[in-house]
């Protein structure tokens, strides 16, 4: 079982745009410009996935982020469901801090859930759920959402409906030929 935490904002698509390719004497021309937004409604979400598809996701209260306590309670909350139910027997995550923290790792300890690691710091991210997140987050920004609560929507609906079981399975059994990758590498960066 993979998991992670990611923030997506309503107007994703934008954040890649640094630059504006335009003919001469068209600066101020709406067609060559990229707006700015400000303060674009975000969401925080946690989410899981296996080589048997999406597990769920779990979606942070507006204005608030993921401490150990908070990670501690969506764990709890959702991880022995949804390791029974794809019958997944290790856990792994990517070391953020709140991941990290005494009370969470006690937790995963007594309940039994077997964690890959531990990871280092500035280890690469070999977690296949930041492909799901890449392609959740295009997807969401094709559908254009109109507020935070739009965003929410459709953010459910891609989830379920366009993150499908062989994508989720392509991606982890995919892992041993990024772990060889990167050893060949040795740990440097990898198309991973």
């Amino acid at each position: 079982m993979f998991s992670d935490e990611m923030t997506m904002t309503q107007f994703y698509s934008y954040s890649y745009c640094r630059h504006v390719r335009r003919p001469p004497s068209t600066r101020y021309n709406p067609k060559y410009t990229v707006p700015t937004i400000k303060q674009a409604p975000k969401i925080m979400i946690w989410g899981a996935m296996s080589a048997y598809g999406r597990a769920g996701l779990w979606f942070m209260p507006p204005n608030s982020t993921i401490n150990g306590t908070a990670y501690l309670q969506i764990l709890q909350e959702k991880l022995p469901t949804f390791m029974s139910v794809h019958g997944t027997r290790y856990f792994q995550q990517d070391g953020a801090p709140c991941q990290g923290t005494q009370l969470v790792r006690d937790w995963l300890c007594i309940s039994g859930i077997k964690v890959l690691g531990p990871r280092p710091g500035n280890s690469l991210d070999l977690n296949v759920i930041e492909n799901v997140w890449h392609l959740l987050k295009r997807k969401v920004a094709d559908k254009n959402p109109t507020s935070a609560g739009d965003l929410r929507k459709k953010i459910i609906r891609v989830w379920t409906t366009e993150i499908t079981p062989e994508y989720c399975k392509t991606l982890v059994h995919c892992m041993p030929k990024r772990i060889m990758t990167m050893l060949k590498n040795r740990g440097l960066p990898t198309k991973y």
